[in-house]
């Protein structure tokens, strides 16, 4: 298992993207969409799951608001069960030119921040649940969702947010939405 200092000194100089989250599940999915799509990264899960193959992007998952706040981030996902207290906590360290993902409901508690960052604010995908089985309703049409997992419900848009990042289209997120348990 990697220890914080290990962590910290791997992914010094590399583009720090943190899942501030209790769910691994969103972590699970980031990852899958990123492989899916050809984006190869390196990352540190809460459950102590890492891969080191010297990417030039490292995903830092964890809920404890101290470990968040030591990664200094250069993205920051925060999913929309941590308390804003805490979020605007670790956004104090996100890098300078950074990015942090929040959900909407937050946006007006998450102004005080010393530092200059893209805030990307997203709100609760609308899925529909029709005869046990679900659908993420999209631009595109309705997509079938293999999940029945109300916390990625509810932080869809900001994932999908954050898979922009990583250059990922929506298409290619919906795709791997169909399949994802």
């Amino acid at each position: 298992m990697a220890t914080l200092s290990n962590i910290l000194d791997y992914s010094s100089g590399k583009t720090r993207v943190l899942i501030y989250s209790t769910h691994s599940s969103i972590s699970k999915l980031v990852l899958q969409t990123l492989a899916d799509a050809g984006r190869n990264v390196d990352f540190f899960l809460a459950d102590g799951t890492f891969k080191k193959e010297e990417n030039d992007f490292v995903i830092l998952e964890t809920a404890d608001v101290y470990k968040a706040a030591q990664f200094e981030p250069t993205i920051m996902f925060a999913s929309n069960e941590m308390s804003v207290e805490d979020i605007l906590s670790v956004s104090r360290n996100i890098t300078p030119g950074g990015a942090l993902i929040f959900p909407l409901t937050m946006e007006n508690d998450l102004d005080d921040s010393a530092n200059f960052f893209r805030k990307l604010p997203f709100s609760a995908a609308t899925v529909e649940n029709k005869n046990g089985r679900f659908f993420l309703s999209t631009e595109m049409g309705p997509v079938p969702l293999a999940t029945k997992e109300e916390i990625l419900f509810q932080n869809f848009d900001g994932i999908q947010i954050l898979l922009q990042q990583f250059g990922v289209l929506a298409g290619d997120f919906f795709e791997v939405l169909l399949t994802f348990e």
